[in-house]
């Protein structure tokens, strides 16, 4: 099986619709990568890591009450941050502006 970060979006949702993963899990997958490789890349400038893991352990919930957000349901994702919002000022891919 190839490794999960090389998995297209909608492999992903497949295997957590299958149950074959969980939505926790994977996010959790993926944060590690993040703490593994973000040091020399610095892709990732913002995280809320305890959000991300409280919405994937609702996905994993809903799901086993049959109950799906949408196509992606439980797939972590990355958002650009160019545009304010109510969480956070954007960096324009430096200090907030």
């Amino acid at each position: 099986m190839d490794p999960l970060h090389y998995k297209s979006a909608t492999e992903l949702a497949s295997l957590i619709r299958r149950k074959k993963i969980g939505a926790l899990e994977l996010v959790d997958h993926f944060l590690a990568r993040i703490e593994t490789y973000n040091g020399k890349l610095n892709a990732v400038i913002w995280m809320d890591t305890e959000k991300a893991r409280k919405r994937a352990r609702a996905a994993d919930a809903a799901l086993k009450k049959g109950k799906r957000f949408g196509p992606l349901h439980g797939v972590p994702m990355t958002i650009k941050e160019s545009s304010r919002s109510r969480a956070r000022r954007p960096t324009l891919g430096g200090r907030p502006r």
